[in-house]
C-alpha cells in the first residue's frame, strides 16, 4: 500500500510558500531564544594539578583548556577562580601531654609542627582570638618580700601541669606568692628555683581548674617582621593585651649590670612594668619568647628572653632547682668574623687539655661556631656526662680538643666574651 501525501492548498501558491518560511523563520528564533543574562556556553576541560601535600605547601594549581585539545594550555584566571582549593585540617593551637596532677617533671617536649603559613604574612592575624585562646593560661603573680610593698608580675603555665614560667626578678626574695587567673581563682604558689643570669624562674601553683599550658613557637617561626601579641598586666591592668611585630632576634646588648646571657628577641609590641614574666605569642597562639625587659630611653623597645633558652633552664630548676651549668674557662672575642681565644683561666678545663690565647674556635659538638653568647649557652647547658669536642685553627693549621667540662660551682665561673 502507498501513502500518498498531498501538499497543503496553501504551498501551491507563492503565498502559501512565504506563510511557510515565516513559520520556520519564527521557530528558529524562538528555538535559539535565552534569558537576558544567559551567555553562550563554552565547553572546556578543566585539569587540575595538585602537588603532593607536605609541611611547606598545599597550594592547587588549575589550568583550563579547551575541549578536546591535548597537552596543557595557558592558566584561565576565571575558571581557576571557581576551583575550590583544597583545605587541610585546622591545626590545633593548643596541645599539651595529659599527665597526673602530681607529676613532678617537665612533660617530654613534644616539637610543635611546622604550620603550612603560605600567604599568612600579607594578613592580619585574628588578635581577638589569639588572645581568647591564651589568656586563660596567663597569670597575675603579687609577690610579697620582707620590709617592702606587694610587687606585681606575670607568669603562664609552661613546660607542664602546674608549672609557671616567670622571670627570676618578679619572684628574687619572695616570702610568699600569691597567683590569680582570669577566671578568679587565688591560689598560693611556690617558688620551685629561679636563675639570675638568665633571669628565668618557675612558680608551681595547684589551681582548683586546671588549664593546659602553652606551646613554644617553632624556631623557624621566629623572625624579625612576624606578629606577636604580648599578655601581661602593665602597670596593674590585669591581662592587658599589646600587639607588635619582632623587631630583631639574636640582640646581645647587655641589660643588665652583670655578666648575663644576653641572646633577646626585640619587639615593639608594648611592654611595661608589671609584664615581666608574660608570653609573648605568635599569630597561632604559640610562645615566642618571655617578656623580660625594655628600654626606658626609647619608645616600644621590649626584650624577651627567646623560649629555646627559657626552656631549658626551666627543665634545670625543676630537676636540680638551680642551672647545672658547665664550663670550660676561657674568655672569647669575635674579631674579624672569627670566634677567638683572648684569654685561658689556669687549671681550668681548658687550660688542662691545652687552650691557647689566639685560638680560633671553628666548631663545637659539629656545629659551625658564628656567634659569642650561643656558643657560651652552648657551653653552659653541655653537662659534665659526655665529651665536648672544639675543631680549633692555631697558627695555620686545624685541630681537634676532646674533653669533659666541669660543673661550675660559683657564677664567677661562667665563660665570658664580648663583641
Amino acid at each position: 500500500m502507498t501513502l500518498r501525501i498531498s501538499p497543503h492548498p496553501l504551498a501551491q501558491s507563492g503565498t502559501g510558500l512565504v506563510f511557510l518560511f515565516l513559520l520556520l523563520g519564527l521557530a528558529v528564533a524562538l528555538g535559539g531564544c535565552q534569558g537576558p543574562e544567559s551567555k553562550p556556553k563554552v565547553k572546556r576541560r578543566v585539569v587540575v594539578k595538585a602537588r603532593p601535600l607536605s609541611s611547606r605547601s598545599s597550594d592547587v594549581t588549575a589550568m583550563a583548556l579547551p575541549d578536546g585539545q591535548p597537552g596543557d594550555a595557558k592558566v584561565d584566571s576565571g575558571v581557576i577562580g571557581r576551583v575550590s582549593k583544597p583545605t587541610a585540617p585546622p591545626i590545633p593551637r593548643s596541645v599539651a601531654l595529659e599527665l597526673p596532677p602530681d607529676a613532678e617533671g617537665i612533660s617530654e617536649s613534644v616539637p610543635p609542627e611546622e604550620e603550612n603559613t603560605e600567604g599568612e604574612e600579607g594578613r592580619l592575624p585574628n588578635f581577638a582570638q589569639v588572645y581568647a585562646e591564651t589568656v586563660d593560661r596567663v597569670v597575675k603573680l603579687v609577690v610579697y618580700r620582707k620590709g617592702e610593698r606587694p610587687g606585681l608580675g606575670t607568669g603562664f603555665f609552661f613546660g607542664g601541669p602546674n608549672l609557671i614560667l616567670t622571670n627570676a626578678h618578679v619572684v628574687r626574695d619572695a616570702q610568699r606568692v600569691e597567683v590569680f587567673t582570669r577566671d578568679g581563682q587565688k591560689v598560693e604558689g611556690t617558688v620551685l628555683g629561679l636563675d639570675e643570669l638568665t633571669d628565668v624562674a618557675v612558680v608551681r601553683a595547684f589551681l582548683k581548674k586546671p588549664v593546659l599550658p602553652l606551646l613554644p613557637a617553632p624556631a623557624s617561626r621566629v623572625k624579625p617582621g612576624r606578629w606577636v601579641l604580648a599578655i601581661g598586666n602593665p602597670l596593674g591592668l590585669e591581662f592587658s593585651a599589646t600587639k607588635g611585630i619582632i623587631s630583631a632576634v639574636n640582640r646581645s646588648e647587655e641589660l643588665w649590670d652583670q655578666v648575663g646571657y644576653s641572646d633577646f628577641i626585640q619587639t615593639d609590641a608594648a611592654i611595661n612594668q608589671g609584664n615581666s614574666g608574660g608570653p609573648l605569642v605568635d599569630r597561632n597562639g604559640r610562645v615566642v619568647g618571655m617578656c623580660a625587659a625594655l628600654d626606658k630611653e626609647a619608645d616600644r623597645i621590649g626584650f624577651a628572653i627567646p623560649m629555646s633558652m627559657a626552656s631549658v633552664v626551666q627543665e634545670h630548676l625543676v630537676k636540680y632547682r638551680k642551672l647545672k651549668r658547665t664550663w670550660l674557662g676561657i674568655q672569647i672575642l669575635r674579631r674579624d668574623g672569627q670566634i677567638e681565644v683572648v684569654g685561658v683561666v689556669p687549671e681550668s678545663p681548658a687550660y688542662k687539655v691545652g687552650f691557647q690565647p689566639g685560638d680560633v674556635i671553628l666548631q663545637f659538638d659539629g656545629g659551625t661556631v658564628e656567634d659569642v653568647e650561643k656558643l657560651r649557652w652552648s657551653i653552659a647547658i653541655h653537662g659534665v656526662d659526655e665529651p665536648a669536642r672544639f675543631v680549633l685553627a692555631r697558627n695555620g693549621n686545624v685541630m681537634e680538643l676532646d674533653l669533659f667540662l666541669e660543673e661550675a660551682r660559683e657564677l664567677a665561673q661562667s665563660d665570658t666574651g664580648g663583641q
